[in-house]
């Protein structure tokens, strides 16, 4: 029952169920942290799901999906992964290796199964073409999802069901030395999502500062992450108020005159 729960889940969250939701629903729930919560609610350990899916969340970062490709697939990452640590008993480390290498593997079948249903794609359009619109349905919509299915639903499923049985099982024929490398690869793995983050995102070096100030608070003193996240949205409201350049709130712009001008 909580393998059919964490992989009912995995199917709803899906970029490719066209019948649960709208997509605002879909990427509330699609991400590795609501991955960790939810998959810690099913299995009965909310604490370590939350913390695994907030690590993992820091490689992922900036990701992002251009013209349909991308570089891991986060359903994989959310559902099958996280909840295969879980259930294994696995370390954060670990977990973040094993997000990290099974993501890619997970955007390869994502665009074998995209490449697989332009087959679909192309009945539709030869169904259009007779104005067939019950054919056209079944070709945009049915047969994809009968594909689709099995996946995100079938492959959280056996891997949750079996992972429960199996894992610790795999994870003591794995070398010592392997796991110690997963977690170090593990831990490096966040520094490559913040500075993807901080390519995209800091437009001024200046702004360098604020991300500095939060890894010392973090580093150096006893403020958690949200006390962090508080004093980081502080400072910003702080930035915008003295900012030189900033717009007057509430204040129309200056037109300049023209003259005599009646117009």
């Amino acid at each position: 029952m909580k393998a059919a729960l964490i992989a009912l889940f995995g199917w709803l969250s899906s970029t490719e169920c066209p019948y649960a939701g709208t997509s605002g629903f879909k990427n509330a729930i699609s991400g590795p942290i609501a991955g960790g919560f939810i998959s810690g609610i099913i299995l009965g350990d909310v604490s370590s799901g939350v913390i695994v899916g907030c690590a993992v969340q820091t490689i992922y970062l900036a990701t992002l999906v251009m013209g349909g490709a991308m570089s891991g697939d986060m359903n994989i990452v959310s559902y099958t992964c996280i909840p295969l640590a879980l259930v294994a008993g696995a370390d954060v480390g670990f977990a973040m290796a094993l997000s990290a290498t099974l993501a890619i593997l997970g955007a390869a079948l994502f665009t074998f199964y995209e490449g697989f249903c332009s087959i679909f794609y192309a009945m539709g359009d030869r169904a259009i073409e007779r104005v067939d619109i019950p054919a056209m349905k079944r070709a945009y919509i049915l047969w994809p999802a009968v594909i689709h299915f099995p996946i995100r639903f079938g492959i959280p499923f056996v891997t949750v069901l079996l992972g429960a049985q199996y894992a610790q099982s795999v994870l003591d024929l794995i070398p010592e030395q392997a796991l110690v490398i997963g977690q170090i690869v593990g831990g490096m793995l966040p520094a490559v999502g913040m500075a993807i983050l901080l390519a995209n995102s800091l437009k001024d070096i200046k702004l360098m500062v604020f991300y500095i100030l939060g890894v010392m608070a973090v580093k150096f003193t006893t403020i958690n992450i949200v006390g962090v996240a508080v004093l980081g949205a502080s400072l910003s409201v702080l930035y915008y108020m003295f900012a030189p350049d900033r717009p007057a709130v509430g204040k129309a712009p200056d037109i300049p005159a023209r003259g005599n001008d009646p117009g």
